[in-house]
């Protein structure tokens, strides 16, 4: 009897054990989680791609594939022909879609299929001058943002209507598109983000070309 107590009392052990690890909680402790408890102006997925906009004074922008943080970077404004000046000429609403447009090249973003049914997330499609189009594209607005709701002359999302976030969903876009770029941009692109730097990105032949030039900007 004394041996079968024994027995029952080292299996209750065990199972109390077993019963408080289920219950350890266990926290992510990946890139993409640990950035994303930074505040930030937006995050736009794409696919398997995560864009956070960075809340700081360059608006730069850090790429994660999965979980993984990939680099920060930003593009050269003028570099992408767009004056906040020519407002009207550049970002346009038609019927039910949102266009920014290239000045110079007359190349241009069609925002599309913009669906706000989902508090706090924009989802939409996106289809480029080139012929291209990207789909299920999601914009989750910052818990603190003040941006309303539907813009009352169109079904586009109010939030679509400020230029730093066209500009940001813009810049997040040719990034995607960025395999096109020759092999010195992208060996440029990997060695700044190897180096800890920000790389911005300086356009020379259009928003769907293949060519840029990349310069570094090191930690301090």
């Amino acid at each position: 009897m004394k041996t079968i107590k024994l027995v029952a009392v080292v299996c209750l052990a065990y199972f109390a054990s077993a019963c408080e690890l289920d219950q350890t909680e266990i926290i992510p402790n990946d890139d993409l989680t640990q950035a994303l408890e930074n505040d930030n102006q937006g995050v736009l997925r794409i696919g398997e791609k995560t864009y956070i906009f960075n809340e700081n004074s360059k608006g730069t922008i850090t790429k994660f594939a999965g979980n993984s943080r990939k680099y920060e970077f930003l593009y050269d404004t003028e570099s992408l022909n767009i004056k906040p000046d020519y407002q009207r000429e550049n970002y346009r609403l038609t019927e039910d879609s949102f266009i920014i447009e290239n000045e110079l090249t007359g190349e241009y973003l069609k925002f599309v299929n913009v669906d706000e049914s989902k508090s706090g997330t924009i989802s939409f499609d996106v289809e480029l001058s080139n012929g291209l189009k990207l789909e299920n594209l999601n914009f989750v607005i910052p818990p603190n943002d003040s941006l309303g709701s539907a813009n009352s002359r169109t079904d586009v999302a109010c939030v679509l209507c400020y230029i730093y976030v066209f500009e940001k969903i813009l810049d997040s876009i040719l990034d995607q598109l960025g395999d096109n770029f020759d092999s010195n941009c992208a060996l440029a692109l990997n060695n700044c983000a190897n180096s800890g730097g920000v790389a911005e990105l300086k356009l020379s032949d259009g928003w769907f070309g293949s060519s840029c030039e990349v310069s570094c900007q090191l930690p301090e």
